[in-house]
C-alpha cells in the first residue's frame, strides 16, 4: 500500500513534464525490488553497470526516453529500490523484452558481476511492476 502511495504521486509528476516528442504516448514502467540484508550497495553498482548501460543504448535507439534509480534506506519487510524506464510508446514497451535481449546478445555487452553475483544474488521483485500509459498533450 505504500508503494502505491508513493507511485501515484510520481506518477502525476510524470504526466506534468512533456519529454517526448508531442506526438508520442510514452509508457512508463516502474519495478520495485528489495534488496538482500547488506546487499543494496552492491547491487546499486550493478545497476549502475549493468542496467543503466542497457537503458543508455535504448534510449540511444529512440526505445527509451528516460530512466531513473531511486533508492531508499533497506527494509526487512518492503522494496528500497525503484527502477523506471520511460519508453517512448506503446510499440517501444511491447517490444522491451527484445529490446534488451539484442542489446545484452551484442558482443560488445559483457554483464558486469558484482563479486561474482548477479542482481537475483542481490535482490527480487516486490510485487507487480507499475504501468502508467502517459498520453502526450497537443500544444
Amino acid at each position: 500500500m505504500r508503494a502505491v502511495l508513493l507511485v501515484l504521486p510520481l506518477a502525476l509528476l510524470a504526466g506534468c513534464r512533456s519529454v517526448a516528442p508531442a506526438s508520442t504516448d510514452t509508457v512508463l514502467a516502474i519495478d520495485f525490488l528489495q534488496t538482500l540484508p547488506g546487499e543494496q550497495a552492491d547491487y546499486l553498482r550493478f545497476v549502475d553497470l549493468n542496467w543503466r548501460t542497457a537503458r543508455a543504448v535504448a534510449q540511444a535507439e529512440g526505445a527509451v526516453v528516460r530512466y531513473e534509480v531511486l533508492a531508499r534506506e533497506p527494509s526487512e519487510d518492503e522494496w528500497d529500490v525503484m527502477l523506471i524506464t520511460e519508453y517512448a510508446s506503446e510499440a517501444a514497451y511491447a517490444e522491451r523484452e527484445a529490446i534488451f535481449a539484442r542489446i545484452f546478445e551484442s558482443p560488445r555487452w559483457t554483464l558486469q558481476l558484482i563479486d561474482g553475483k548477479n542482481s537475483r544474488d542481490m535482490a527480487s521483485f516486490v510485487g507487480e511492476p507499475v504501468v502508467v500509459r502517459r498520453q502526450s498533450q497537443s500544444p
